[in-house]
């Protein structure tokens, strides 16, 4: 997975910030890749 620096401008505004987390963990379940199920037996 790759990862993103936060720009300095965001860091200094606290509704940026805010916005920036949010988007960022509705990408990062968006993209989830599901797991496999084992087979048993």
């Amino acid at each position: 997975m790759p990862y993103f620096s936060v720009p300095a401008d965001v860091l200094e505004d606290q509704k940026k910030l805010e916005e920036w987390a949010r988007e960022s963990i509705v990408i990062a379940h968006a993209t989830r890749k599901k797991k496999k199920k084992r087979p048993t037996g």
